[in-house]
């Protein structure tokens, strides 16, 4: 049904509401509302991305998002009100904030956690703005979403994130619609130096015949009377004064793909 009313212009992804195992599709009264979607231009590219947890305190649905050669997070998060609030919702809610830490793209976080983020005296509340602050995570609304005048919906980043214009409007039913600009850079390239040689350009010939006439190779009854160690000093320090004659090394600069 979301896509046939989808604009033109536009597509959409979604994540249906899971079916508790005790109800039974076949029946006339059976219709599975609810569920997580997103509404994009066509310009953009979403991938949905299934996350590697086993999660059942809360709906979601992530997709990587990409724009030309920028790309993006996006991750809704939808927990029933009609559910208690278990230590297992905040768990499975770390879970899924260590996957998403890795990525060196902007993420973002929004949706409807049905808590009371307006209240600093709830313990739900100050758990949620522990566990952010633990992965650095920002929560951006300000002004109460909800028509009982409470905070349930968020919009979470990282504090270096570029989010700007967050803006609580009109209620479209007993939620507010919120509005943010998120700005999205090109990731800058990583570069480091690695010092290496340049083995390709070795002479096997002419390393031969030097290692032939060093103190390893033209007398050995020299050795004889060296100790263990002593000899593996001489083996290192004549190899490498070889290696550095006929293979320098060079440093380079690698970026990152």
């Amino acid at each position: 049904m979301l896509k046939c009313v989808t604009p033109p212009g536009y597509n959409c992804i979604d994540a249906a509401r899971p079916i508790p195992s005790d109800v039974h599709r076949d029946t006339v009264e059976f219709q599975n509302h609810g569920g997580l979607a997103f509404v994009f231009r066509q310009t953009i590219k979403f991938q949905k991305r299934d996350l590697d947890v086993a999660i059942t305190t809360f709906e979601y649905l992530c997709g990587f998002a990409s724009v030309s050669d920028k790309h993006f997070v996006l991750l809704g998060i939808y927990r029933p009100g009609s559910q208690v609030l278990l230590v297992a919702f905040f768990d499975k809610l770390s879970a899924v904030l260590e996957l998403l830490a890795v990525y060196r793209c902007p993420v973002v976080v929004c949706g409807d956690f049905n808590m009371h983020v307006d209240q600093r005296d709830d313990v739900h509340a100050m758990r949620l703005a522990d566990l952010l602050q633990s992965f650095g995570g920002v929560q951006h609304v300000a002004e109460p979403t909800h028509n009982t005048s409470h905070i349930l919906d968020l919009v979470i980043t990282t504090a270096t994130t570029p989010i700007s214009n967050v803006l609580v409007g009109v209620m479209v039913s007993d939620h507010a619609l919120i509005r943010f600009t998120l700005h999205v850079n090109r990731p800058a390239s990583h570069t480091q130096k690695i010092t290496r040689r340049a083995w390709r350009r070795l002479s096997r010939d002419a390393f031969v015949s030097d290692l032939a006439a060093s103190k390893l190779c033209s007398d050995l009854s020299e050795c004889d009377e060296m100790s263990v160690d002593d000899l593996v000093q001489l083996y290192n320090r004549v190899l490498t004064e070889l290696l550095d004659k006929h293979c320098p090394c060079t440093t380079v600069r690698r970026r990152d793909k």
